[in-house]
């Protein structure tokens, strides 16, 4: 009895102990992020990057002991590219896996179509891509992190202005080309610029050689590009036009600039981060990033990481067992970020000024920052 009363004692004890050292966060759910990204296909060059990104974000938080002890789990879905494989994916991920909130690192087409789904769920959505105000004051569980149209646009405009070029060329894509090219013919003859040519290419286009030689024809002093690849960089070039090209933030990043290959020259990109000289409160994010990937981080990267913290902030502000209406109506709010403080309250839903933009230079195949200030 003695033996089977110690033999007793030492396993309560045992348990004890190991009970003790379970660490507070295998205790409770975490937080379930489904995460969209565009690995593969012709948006890749972007958000490959957005998706270290968001990993890294996801090591830095949970290293810190996660959102009040709950550990961020990443659900991660590659689209290719494709709304549908988008669509699909979102479906799972929030019928079935059940997560908490989905981050869209993928093209406005596949945000759009994500959207769909979270809205009918009153599942908060954190989008990269703007999807435009009228649809995102309509689906009130969605936001997003990149520039708007009306900021891209006047970007575009304000430094052709600047750089007195009055007769600009369009090329873009299908995609968020679209409302771009939208934006410029509007916002255009308020700075002074000319639309003398456009000309569009579907998302998924290897070539755009017709178009290109129609911008040639039609004699711009600057080109604004607007795609997610680097084809119609490379065919702008092919076709001997030196003139400066326009692009966004879409396509800085170093993938990218060795797609365009001896086409990186001369392009002026609107970027988020210039990380070969960042602002003092870059430099965090920049030091870790390099650290764990030996590169310095480019905006997508930079939005992938925002874009994981911002529901971990949410989380953390809506509290454990929140359903999708509080959380939905706690993403409305002011949330910091690298480069930005984000105000997804805002009457742009994001609260990005063109003042905030920042400008950088490809010159032979190298990212030199631009001192261009331009007003709100």
């Amino acid at each position: 009895m003695n033996i089977q009363s110690n033999f007793c004692h030492t396993l309560l004890a045992a348990c004890s102990i190991v009970c003790v050292a379970v660490p507070a966060w295998a205790q409770q759910p975490p937080l379930k992020v489904g995460v969209i990204a565009a690995v593969t296909g012709p948006a890749a060059l972007t958000f490959a990057a957005a998706r270290s990104g968001a990993l890294l974000a996801q090591k830095q938080i949970n290293a810190a002991g996660g959102v009040g002890g709950r550990q961020v789990q990443l659900l991660i879905r590659d689209d290719a590219t494709n709304p549908d494989s988008a669509l699909t994916h979102a479906n799972e991920l929030v019928r079935t896996e059940k997560v908490d909130v989905i981050v869209a690192l993928t093209t406005t087409a596949s945000s759009i179509a994500i959207g769909g789904v979270t809205t009918a769920a009153v599942t908060p959505q954190i989008s990269l891509s703007g999807i435009g105000p009228t649809i995102e004051r309509e689906r009130k569980c969605v936001v997003h992190l990149g520039f708007s149209q009306d900021v891209t646009t006047k970007a575009f405009l304000a430094y052709a202005r600047s750089m007195n070029m009055k007769k600009m060329g369009v090329l873009y894509d299908s995609g968020w080309g679209t409302l771009i090219y939208a934006e410029l013919k509007r916002l255009a003859p308020s700075y002074g610029v000319e639309l003398v040519g456009a000309e569009k290419f579907e998302q998924a286009a290897t070539e755009a050689t017709v178009q290109a030689a129609k911008l040639k024809a039609a004699a711009p002093d600057i080109l604004v590009a607007v795609s997610n690849t680097a084809m119609p960089y490379r065919e702008l070039r092919r076709l001997q036009m030196t003139q400066t090209i326009l692009g966004a933030g879409t396509v800085a990043s170093y993938e990218a600039v060795n797609a365009m290959g001896a086409a990186a020259d001369n392009i002026v990109l609107v970027e988020y981060i210039v990380s070969e000289s960042p602002a003092p409160r870059q430099k965090p994010f920049v030091e870790i990033h390099q650290k764990e990937y030996g590169t310095l981080p480019k905006g997508a990267a930079m939005m992938g990481w925002d874009a994981i913290q911002i529901a971990a902030e949410l989380g953390k502000r809506a509290g454990p067992g929140a359903n999708g209406a509080k959380m939905c109506a706690t993403v409305r709010d002011r949330f910091p970020g690298v480069s930005y403080d984000y105000n997804f309250a805002a009457e742009d839903l994001n609260g990005i000024k063109p003042s905030q933009v920042v400008f950088s230079k490809l010159v032979a195949g190298k990212f030199t920052p631009l001192e261009v200030k331009i007003a709100d």
